[in-house]
């Protein structure tokens, strides 16, 4: 947004919050309300998160097809889950595209003509304007802020295995990491709520993980209080705090 640090860092703080609703847009959202109350543009803003989410998800389809050649070396497990991570691969795509269809003209006239909200056409000029200014320096640097973000998601993953006393190999960690984070970006609950865990089962049911049901059933309710209530709780922080 070429705005100042400080700023944007207490609007993304705050805008954890949004977590809740469904698809992330409640982060997009927050982002936008808040980028306005400071004097940002709120279209701007939107428009700007959308772009880091269009790479998060052709980064986390890189991840897939990684984490399908890791298990690639046990065909059974993938074969008899196969449906599922085709699935998961292409909810990826899908959520990349409907990125891209909102850069269409005659999208953002269907929307306006449907809600009337001149909001819209402007959040689509600067949707354009976003994509326009992504040179190659400046791509490569959200790729690799995104790889950081994505080193502390599976980093949350193996602390939650640890502190259910149930340490996995680096690549089972990985595995895991990436079909329930593709499950809580590309589906329509709040942080994938329901579609994360039922995933998380099926993923660490799978021979290739070797884990018990009560070890699995630990972990993933230490993991989703730790990936919901935590941010959230970060975020409640920082606005109390701004309101003060």
């Amino acid at each position: 947004m070429r705005k100042p640090f400080l700023p944007l860092f207490r609007i993304n703080l705050k805008s954890m919050l949004g977590l809740f609703g469904p698809m992330g847009l409640g982060g997009d959202a927050l982002r936008s309300y808040y980028s306005h109350k400071e004097g940002f543009s709120a279209p701007a803003a939107l428009s700007a998160s959308l772009v880091v989410k269009f790479f998060k998800f052709l980064l986390m389809f890189a991840f897939m097809l990684v984490a399908m050649l890791l298990l690639a070396s046990r065909p059974g497990d993938l074969s008899a889950n196969l449906a599922f991570f085709v699935s998961a691969l292409l909810l990826t795509l899908l959520g990349a595209f409907l990125i891209l269809l909102m850069r269409s003209k005659r999208a953002a006239i269907f929307c306006y003509r449907l809600c009337r909200r001149l909001f819209l056409l402007r959040f689509h000029r600067q949707l354009n304007i976003q994509f326009a200014r992504l040179s190659p320096t400046r791509t490569l640097t959200v790729l690799l802020l995104l790889l950081i973000s994505s080193l502390f998601e599976v980093g949350a993953v193996l602390a939650a295995l640890l502190a259910v006393g149930q340490p996995l190999p680096l690549a089972h960690v990985f595995i895991f990491s990436v079909v329930v984070h593709t499950l809580a970006l590309a589906t329509f609950t709040p942080q994938g709520t329901g579609f994360v865990e039922g995933g998380g089962y099926l993923v660490l049911s799978m021979s290739y993980f070797s884990l018990r049901q009560s070890v699995i059933g630990s972990f993933l309710i230490v993991w989703s209080l730790v990936r919901l209530w935590v941010p959230a709780l970060i975020a409640a922080v920082v606005i109390w705090a701004d309101r003060r």
